[in-house]
């Protein structure tokens, strides 16, 4: 999907993985989510893997037994985030980046102050900050962000499903977030 390029955004949208009913029996595969540029036609627009080079921010799940996921992020590697992660779950996932080459950006997210240095993103999941400045993958500094795509992998049968709904990209971060109560207790549950 493109959109209006900006060197700063906020990105939202809800998210859940499972097996093909959204249950919990997808064992194998993967999802990834880029946001980046455009500007190459090589991630955005075409059946392959993402070429770093386009990428601000790579997230990653990986499918796993009993019904849990492994969530990561990519900076020249894959880096795994703690958190306890599961299928048949919703995930409201916001994206606050800075890619531009001087200047931090500043919000509030219901009552906490919070920053995002250049080259970094915050990620925010169920309303709770789960990585905060996680360093950009090897989209340029200064370059517009104008495109974000999911890239489904390995998946034996093609069993890893993923069901995304109700995106918001904004081209500047909110000065202020309303924090959401919905789906705040699936995050806390154990896995």
């Amino acid at each position: 999907m493109l959109f209006r390029s900006a060197k700063v955004f906020y990105t939202q949208f809800y998210i859940l993985f499972g097996d093909n009913s959204g249950g919990t029996t997808a064992s194998s595969g993967n999802w990834a989510f880029y946001q980046g540029s455009n500007a190459s036609n090589t991630t955005f627009n075409s059946g392959n893997d993402f070429a770093a080079a386009d990428v601000f921010a790579a997230l990653r799940w990986t499918y796993g037994a009993s019904g849990a996921l492994t969530l990561e992020y990519h900076n020249a590697s894959w880096s795994t985030i703690s958190g306890c992660w599961n299928q048949g779950v919703v995930y409201k996932v916001e994206i606050m980046g800075n890619n531009q080459s001087a200047g931090t950006s500043s919000y509030t997210y219901g009552s906490t102050s919070e920053t995002v240095p250049i080259n970094t993103y915050d990620l925010w999941i169920n309303g709770n900050l789960i990585s905060d400045d996680l360093e950009s993958d090897g989209l340029a500094n200064n370059t517009n962000i104008n495109a974000i795509t999911f890239i489904g992998q390995s998946s034996t049968s093609n069993v890893a499903t993923l069901f995304a709904d109700d995106f918001t990209i904004y081209n500047s971060i909110p000065s202020s977030i309303t924090r959401s109560e919905e789906h705040t207790s699936e995050l806390q549950s154990p896995c």
